[in-house]
């Protein structure tokens, strides 16, 4: 099938075709339409147009005799110049649109490759941690100390794919803070999202969503008590002060 869609223009149509009656424009409309789905060309074959016609006998010749004039017929085919021209400019259309697409497809492929080379960059340690060992990772809370950022950078040591480090620097954005082994973060939803990763590069190593630190005490008060106002209320004088 060439295209499902067959344009019908219709002032076009109407001048041309003032003298048809109902029969022959109904035979008219439907060889246009087979010529259409097939491609524009088909078998000159006056059997087979009459049954696309949906016309027998005698009034296939009345209407073929009406509507022949309207066809070219060469080389044992038969095609339709207005079907000719609509299919050529359809087809010069869909290469258009085709030829399009690419080139946004390829702009668009061009800037997720430049945002994954910027994600990459930010993943590796700078020239000084990878010296010392110690330097905070890029996005992760520069108060980390030492151990902790010992740590992260093993976890991106121990990376066997881009994605794992991408997810890893997504992680290094909700480090807070670090315990024996614990990288505390921001979250309950980071410990689920980036748990299992972190279990994988290092089984010794967990996250923790980050602890809230304890209120003080309130000061204990001195067992002896005074009366006050009527009632009883912890003092902390001693007798005779």
């Amino acid at each position: 099938m060439a295209n499902a869609y067959m344009p019908l223009y219709t002032g076009d149509y109407l001048r041309k075709t003032r003298s048809l009656k109902g029969p022959e424009h109904g035979a008219y409309i439907l060889i246009l339409m087979a010529l259409w789905d097939e491609g524009g060309e088909m078998i000159y074959d006056e059997n087979e147009l009459r049954e696309i016609a949906r016309t027998h006998g005698n009034s296939w010749k009345k209407v073929w005799g009406k509507i022949q004039k309207f066809f070219n017929i060469a080389d044992g085919k038969i095609r339709h110049s207005k079907i000719d021209e609509v299919l050529s400019e359809t087809e010069k259309r869909k290469k258009s649109y085709q030829k399009r697409g690419k080139k946004g497809g390829k702009k668009k492929a061009e800037n997720a490759n430049k945002n994954n080379d910027r994600d990459l960059a930010e993943l590796k340690p700078s020239s000084s941690n990878q010296t010392k060992g110690l330097g905070t990772p890029k996005g992760v809370n520069p108060n980390l100390p030492p151990e902790g950022a010992q740590a992260f950078e093993g976890l991106r040591a121990s990376c066997r794919s881009e994605e794992d480090r991408l997810e890893l620097n997504r992680l290094a954005n909700d480090v807070v803070g670090w315990a024996e082994n614990v990288l505390i973060v921001k979250g309950a939803y980071a410990v689920d999202r980036f748990g299992g990763l972190v279990k994988t590069l290092n089984p010794e190593l967990r996250l923790e969503a980050g602890r809230k630190l304890k209120p003080p005490e309130p000061p204990k008060a001195s067992p002896r008590l005074i009366a006050i106002n009527g009632g009883r209320e912890p003092c902390n004088a001693e007798a005779g002060a």
